[in-house]
């Protein structure tokens, strides 16, 4: 499973085969032809009749199927053949829930995706063991005198399907467990499992830590002064104020006096201009502007200023 492509095939093939496996187990648990024995064939819960001439001499027409019992021994054969068939039936189909999610989930990867392909491993063994003494189980009890009857010494369809299926869960639990330990030493597949962690750690303690608030408040603060009309360096224009004065001549002058201007603090990152006294002096430039009036004198004569400190 080094390969993403080869990863994908693996689990595929252990699905179909986990898959075919449990049909085969379905039909070999439910179908009664495991032994056959005296116009009787044997299944893991019933028995059915298939020759009735034996019991024409009696004229009695018999049940065609009834449910096996024994005592002893035989009883406690035949039902364990029947317990490990249920246990196979569910463990094959864990195996292929597991192997299902690893084919759809293929952004996995890490700590996650070795625990996976070794839960997938476990599972398709345990399936197979209980598949395989499911039909062992059998054997002995087919090998056994039971109440009386001769050994059955002969198996059905049921059985070489059972037997079947246990072998394909053996081939695929070795595949499935070798693609997880070649998973598991894999160099890059180590390396990222062991620092993986610490780099998920250490993104959660930088995340929670009072400097990385504190960047974020700075960043906050940057977008405001970006998005504002003016930008972070401008500066307000002094507004003047015009008006009429009379000198010493009685001859009126317009003259304009600058009002008090407004400064932005040098590396202030707000929008607003903040008056000339909301900060110290030290971190503020304000320009010396002198104020200049000009008198208007009559037609054809020169025009006079003056500069007033």
């Amino acid at each position: 499973m080094g390969d993403h492509r080869q990863g994908s095939t693996v689990v595929k093939l252990v699905f179909l085969l986990t898959l075919l496996s449990l049909v085969l187990v379905l039909v070999a648990t439910g179908v009664p032809s495991w032994s056959e024995k005296d116009g009787r064939k044997y299944g893991l819960w019933t028995f059915c009749i298939t020759d009735y001439t034996r019991y024409q001499e009696f004229n009695v027409l018999p049940e065609l199927c009834g449910k096996v019992q024994h005592q002893g021994e035989c009883a406690g054969l035949h039902n364990s053949a029947g317990a490990f068939s249920i246990l196979g039936i569910i463990f094959i189909g864990l195996t292929m829930f597991v192997a299902a999610l690893l084919a759809r989930q293929r952004k996995m990867k890490g700590a996650k995706l070795t625990c996976t392909a070794w839960a997938l491993c476990i599972l398709s063994m345990f399936a197979f063991l209980f598949s395989l003494l499911c039909w062992v189980f059998w054997l002995a009890y087919a090998e056994s005198i039971c109440d009386g009857r001769p050994k059955l010494r002969s198996y059905g369809a049921s059985f070489v399907l059972q037997v079947i299926a246990s072998g394909m869960m053996l081939f695929n639990s070795l595949i499935a467990c070798t693609s997880a330990y070649m998973l598991a030493t894999n160099p890059l597949h180590i390396h990222m499992n062991r620092h993986g962690q610490h780099e998920g750690e250490r993104q959660s303690n930088y995340a929670a830590s009072p400097a990385r608030q504190e960047y974020s408040t700075r960043d906050s603060r940057a977008e405001r002064v970006q998005s504002a009309p003016n930008g972070p360096s401008s500066r307000p224009s002094s507004p003047q104020s015009a008006g009429t004065r009379r000198d010493s001549t009685g001859r009126s002058q317009q003259y304009q006096v600058p009002t008090q201007p407004t400064y932005a603090p040098v590396g202030y990152k707000s929008a607003y201009a903040a008056p000339m006294s909301a900060a110290p002096m030290t971190n503020y430039a304000p320009a010396v502007t002198t104020p200049t009036y000009s008198a208007s004198i009559g037609a054809g004569q020169p025009m006079q200023t003056y500069w007033q400190q």
